[in-house]
């Protein structure tokens, strides 16, 4: 920082540039600062995506997966029970159209 020449008060040339030159080194280093910033929240950012996306997977293999256990304890159900799977299939249908109205 340019000091005021106590014999007459007044900044000079040389200290004007030097404050200047100063002023430009400071203002560089916050470029890089900022520059570096930016690529780390960058990286952050692409770390946190690819986590939440092999979570999203995950999520959807496990719940495929309960779909696959869900129509195969069906399907071992109809096998072992086929009339009475039949009968509570038909009562199903009967009772859902007695309660879904009919429009003319």
């Amino acid at each position: 920082m340019a000091v005021i020449n106590r014999t007459n008060g007044e900044l000079t040339t040389a200290d004007l540039k030097e404050d200047l030159d100063r002023l430009r080194e400071d203002l560089r280093l916050l470029r890089a600062d900022l520059k570096n910033m930016g690529v780390d929240a960058a990286g952050v950012a692409r770390s946190r995506a690819r986590a939440l996306h092999d979570d999203f997977d995950e999520g959807v293999q496990a719940a495929a997966q309960k779909g696959r256990d869900a129509m195969e304890g069906v399907a071992e159900q109809v096998e072992q029970h086929p009339v009475a799977t039949l009968i509570t299939t038909f009562a199903t249908g009967l009772i859902a159209g007695l309660l879904i109205p009919r429009h003319r």
